[in-house]
This record gives structure tokens, C-alpha cells and sequence, in this order.
């Protein structure tokens, strides 16, 4: 009984082994095919680094089309979004590394759009040799922004930090003990698993399925993604109702701050939300410590939520807490309030439907940063 088991066995083994080798001819010929005849893959999903040995993948354009508006990411080769920086500090060189999440890096606009680009610019046309570097790193708190300056930043011997403080920042401690803040470099071990990486960002059958899967379920994604194809798409769009500052103030507390911030809404904190302020604050404290060995200059810079420009009556305690709690360190603070609210007529955002800054909004930011950098060089 035992022989006709065995050859039943090895058939089945055999029969196997056929179609794996006869499967992986199949998708051999379909990836010459799509990337002979289809210039496949474009890119579309490697935008990732594998390793975490930097922030962006270097050297790399990455084309966002999946969200609101699509905007381009162009990286240099030390992984930052921007143009290309020497590792060692050109002498008489200001460096400036810009450290923040989404309104940092630039969600939904181009590269040349960016607060730290206009604020380069700005700086070098007043006769200063200036650098800024973006470490902006998107839907990231002060734990990750940390890290980002430990791993990145330190190496780059930067004169001056730019840390950008935006309200959700508070709220994405939440859950997380102060040994698993300070613990957050690990995040940058493995960024993306190989298999990711090869299957979706360098193969053409990856890119080509995870392309027709997200034209069929994202609707944004299907709507831009010829558009962006096709050429750098501009950023900034105009929106419907984008002038009606008085309804977006609403829309942003009911759908965006008090949902999903859990503080940027509130005029009075709960313990729960002191001690989140508190665990910011510690950690805060030890990015200054850090600075302070390096010899780089801490600038701590508040981005004000939409509310607070708009309702001038509305009490908002947390940029006066964050402002007695730097003076207590010696940090400088810089509060955007007064930059944004001098241009009480013009769009500075992209509502009604997201409240980032526009192309417009980023350039109120760089002057704003320009203007206080040029005053206390």
C-alpha cells in the first residue's frame, strides 16, 4: 500500500512544482510585456525607502494622486523633499533644518510652494547665506519629529531648528507612555518591508494591479491620476465656499479639530488632556537638550488652527500655554497668529474641504519665519 502512496505523492509534488515553475514564466513574460511595451513601472507607489537609512526615498519623484488635490514630491539624495544639499556644511553657510508634520513638508502643493523652499529663497535674496533643509514628515508628532532630528538631522550640524507646532500634534501622543515617545527612532528600522517594496514599488505586475485596484476604489485617485500623469499639476486650487471663512470655522470644529485633534476644539482641557500637554512639553524639553549639545538654535513656531484666525472672539488657552512654557525653557516662539490674520480677505487654505495651507498660506509662513530670523540673526 505504502508504493502506490508514494507515487501518489510524488505526482502531486510534481504536478506542483509545474505550475509554480509555469507561473512564474507566465509573470516573467506579463512583467517584459508591461514594461517593454508599457514603460511600466512609472513610480507610481515607490516612494518609500526600505532600510529607514533615510526620510524619502532619495533621488526620487513621487507623484500623490490619491487625496484631495495631487501634488508632486521631488527628493534630493540625502532623502529630503527639496533640492540638493551637500552632507557637510558649506562653509559660511546659515543651515536651517524645518521640522513639523504636514505643514512642514507641504501636503497638496508642489515643492517650489513649500514653506522651507519660499524661506530659503527669501533668505538668499537678503544677502544671507542660508540653506533649509525640510525634515517635515506628514501625521507625525513631536515623538516622531524627534526622532526624525536624532536619525537626520544631527548629522547635518544644522545652525538653527524650525520646530512647527500644529494643534493635532497634542492628540497624537495619546496612548503612548514617555519610554515609547523616546523609544520612537525604532519607527525607521524598516520603513517598508521588502516585499512591499519590490512587489508594488519596483515590479510592473505590482504597480500595474495595486493601479487598477485604487482606480477602482478611490474615486480622487482615479480623478487625478491621468491629470498628474500627463505633467507637474499646479497646486492651490480655489474652492467653492473657500471665502466663507464664517462656515468653515464651523465646518472645521464639527468634521475636523474636535473629532479628530481632540484638543485644537476645546477653550477649557480635561486632566487627561493636561497630561497629553504635559507629555509634549517633556518631550519638547528633551529635543531642547539635544539642540543645546549640538550648538543648533531652537525656534518653536505656532501654526495657528483655522478657527483661531477667523473668530478673533474665540478663546483658544493653548497658544498662551505654549508660549509661557517656551519662555520658561529660553525657547524662542514665533506665533503665525498675527502673519495670518493680516490677510483677513485672502485664502490662505485649502477649505472648505481640508485646512491646510495653500501655495498662498505657505507663503505667509516663510515671511513670517523670514522676517524673524533676519530680525535676530
Amino acid at each position: 500500500m505504502k508504493a502506490p502512496r508514494t507515487h501518489a505523492l510524488r505526482a502531486v509534488a510534481a504536478y506542483l512544482a509545474y505550475l509554480a515553475v509555469a507561473t512564474v514564466v507566465v509573470l516573467l513574460l506579463i512583467e517584459g510585456v508591461l514594461r517593454v511595451g508599457f514603460a511600466m513601472p512609472r513610480g507610481l507607489f515607490h516612494f518609500r525607502p526600505q532600510d529607514g537609512a533615510t526620510l524619502y526615498l532619495p533621488n526620487a519623484e513621487m507623484h500623490l494622486v490619491w487625496d484631495l488635490f495631487p501634488y508632486t514630491i521631488r527628493t534630493n539624495a540625502l532623502g529630503f523633499r527639496g533640492p540638493e544639499i551637500a552632507p557637510d556644511k558649506p562653509d559660511g553657510t546659515t543651515r536651517i533644518l524645518a521640522l513639523g508634520d504636514s505643514v512642514t513638508v507641504g501636503f497638496y502643493v508642489n515643492d517650489a510652494q513649500t514653506w522651507p523652499r519660499m524661506l530659503e529663497t527669501q533668505l538668499r535674496g537678503a544677502d544671507t547665506r542660508a540653506e533649509v533643509i525640510n525634515a517635515g514628515l506628514g501625521d507625525t508628532s513631536l515623538d516622531t519629529q524627534r526622532a526624525i532630528y536624532l536619525r537626520y538631522g544631527l548629522p547635518l550640524d544644522a545652525d538653527r531648528l524650525v520646530l512647527t507646532f500644529v494643534a493635532n500634534d497634542i492628540d497624537a501622543l495619546r496612548g503612548k507612555s514617555r519610554a515609547e515617545m523616546l523609544a520612537m527612532d525604532r519607527r525607521f528600522d524598516a520603513t517598508t518591508a521588502w516585499s512591499e517594496w519590490l512587489i508594488f514599488g519596483r515590479s510592473a505586475i505590482g504597480e500595474w494591479i495595486l493601479d487598477r485596484a485604487t482606480q477602482w476604489r478611490v474615486t480622487k485617485y482615479r480623478n487625478h491620476r491621468q491629470q498628474l500623469l500627463r505633467g507637474e499639476v499646479s497646486g492651490s486650487p480655489v474652492l467653492a465656499g473657500a471665502t466663507d471663512f464664517a462656515a468653515n470655522v464651523g465646518i472645521f470644529l464639527d468634521e475636523h479639530a474636535r473629532p479628530r485633534d481632540g484638543i485644537a476644539g476645546y477653550e477649557d482641557y480635561t486632566e487627561d488632556q493636561h497630561t497629553l500637554i504635559a507629555n509634549y512639553l517633556y518631550l519638547l524639553d528633551d529635543l531642547h537638550r539635544h539642540c543645546t549639545a549640538q550648538g543648533t538654535d531652537l525656534l518653536f513656531v505656532y501654526f495657528p488652527d483655522y478657527p483661531e484666525i477667523y473668530d478673533p472672539d474665540r478663546r483658544v488657552p493653548l497658544n498662551g500655554l505654549l508660549r509661557e512654557a517656551c519662555a520658561q525653557r529660553g525657547i524662542p516662539f514665533l506665533d503665525l497668529l498675527p502673519a495670518f490674520r493680516a490677510h483677513p480677505d485672502e485664502v490662505l487654505h485649502f477649505a472648505p474641504l481640508d485646512f491646510h495651507p495653500n501655495a498662498r498660506g505657505n507663503a505667509v509662513i516663510a515671511r513670517a519665519i523670514a522676517e524673524w530670523l533676519l530680525t535676530h540673526r
